[in-house]
């Protein structure tokens, strides 16, 4: 038999670790004919001396062990990552919320020189006056919502960009 072949058989065996500590030259587990084909060629016997070796230790190795403090101790070596600091975080916020109030104070209420070129009766409220012709003339008018909207999102996105990239002073004390 070749010792592909014989090592192929070997592996399609279901062993259990006591089993291959009990008897570690097949004498017990190992089926008729591979046992007379180990027993007639040396290097067969060693290829299940191998067999039983890496087995073996391949159980030992998979064994769990119970380590309840394991992750505490993987986490207390991991390196603490600093974001962006509270303070500065406080500041994109408001910048953004006052952009984000701003292109809606524009887009609900407008101003009277914006409703004037829209043909809106300036002693109407613009934001009322819109809602009846928003779907129909004022085409401009989501123009000009989208164009205030952009330079806002343009603004926030850039702050927020500063704020990654300027070194704060939480990140400059701690090095």
């Amino acid at each position: 038999m070749k010792p592909s072949a014989f090592h192929a058989a070997l592996c399609e065996l279901e062993l259990e670790p006591a089993q291959l500590r009990a008897d570690p030259r097949g004498a017990s587990w190992l089926p008729a004919s591979l046992r007379r084909a180990a027993d007639a060629d040396p290097e067969l016997s060693t290829l299940v001396a191998q067999f039983v070796d890496e087995e073996l230790a391949l159980f030992d190795d998979a064994a769990v062990v119970d380590d309840t403090c394991f992750a505490a101790r993987v986490m207390a070596r991991v390196p603490v990552e600093r974001g962006v600091d509270r303070g500065r975080r406080q500041q994109i916020l408001m910048f953004a919320y006052l952009c984000a109030g701003f292109v809606a104070a524009t887009w609900f209420f407008g101003t009277r020189a914006a409703a004037e070129p829209m043909g809106i009766d300036s002693g109407q409220s613009t934001w009322a006056a819109r809602w009846g012709d928003w779907w129909g003339d004022s085409w401009h008018a989501w123009l000009d919502a989208l164009s205030v909207g952009g330079v806002a999102m343009v603004l926030a996105l850039a702050v927020s960009l500063a704020g990654l990239l300027w070194p704060s002073e939480a990140r400059v004390a701690n090095g």
